[in-house]
């Protein structure tokens, strides 16, 4: 198989499995910021759901990074 092609299959697996993990967290998020000392409901589902959403903001800030250097 061409290096190419090998190199794509890993990054897709890496990508895949990484969506994977990211979905399968989301039920016991709320579970894990509960534990970290919030209690009211509304609180719950707002914290969560910024804790949540700060892995793709933060991925959306460093994905242009990440691809000029990976233009080298």
């Amino acid at each position: 198989m061409e290096a190419w092609k090998v190199n794509l299959i890993s990054v897709w697996l890496g990508c895949f499995f990484t969506g994977l993990a990211m979905s399968q967290i989301l039920p016991f998020l709320p579970l894990y910021v509960e534990q970290l000392g919030v209690s009211d409901h509304q609180s719950l589902s707002l914290w969560s759901g910024l804790v949540f959403s700060g892995t793709f903001l933060v991925s959306a800030v460093v994905s242009p990074l990440w691809g000029s250097l990976a233009d080298r």
